[in-house]
């Protein structure tokens, strides 16, 4: 049998749950911080710059190190869902649809929106760096 109770639904709804929140929470500035204007001069740049910088440091790693980690944590359960469910399925189709189980199937649905939860805290954490060197970098303007 898998080893997916509803202890082990309850934690990964949680967890995604608050990480979901803090997501939502801190979207606008992430998103303020992503649309910052490049200046031509770099000296005209340092507002600018502290602010992807503290956004990526305070918000954006946080976010992609919490939702890498909550993903790396239920990784094997839900390998261990996803081929119990395939091999069941392949021997005995019809008596896998009697033995369905929903909290196996729930355990997969929210794991699935922590991977993307990190795939776009990692985009976000990815595209704020290199705005940040954008940020840094020469004047773009002679002169």
């Amino acid at each position: 049998m898998v080893a997916v109770d509803a202890d082990l639904l309850s934690a990964t709804s949680l967890l995604v749950g608050a990480v979901g929140l803090l997501y939502g929470a801190w979207q606008a500035e992430l998103t303020r911080a992503l649309t910052s204007r490049v200046a031509p001069k770099r000296l005209d740049r340092d507002p600018e710059r502290a602010r992807v910088r503290r956004t990526l440091r305070g918000r954006a790693l946080p976010l992609a190190a919490a939702t890498g980690s909550l993903v790396l944590i239920f990784l094997p359960s839900a390998v261990q869902v996803v081929t119990h469910a395939v091999s069941l399925f392949a021997a005995h189709p019809v008596a896998a649809l009697r033995r369905y189980d929903p909290v196996p199937a729930a355990f997969l649905a929210v794991y699935l929106v922590a991977v993307v939860l990190a795939a776009t805290a990692l985009t976000t954490a990815l595209r704020l760096r290199e705005l940040a060197r954008r940020l840094a970098g020469p004047d773009l303007v002679d002169g």
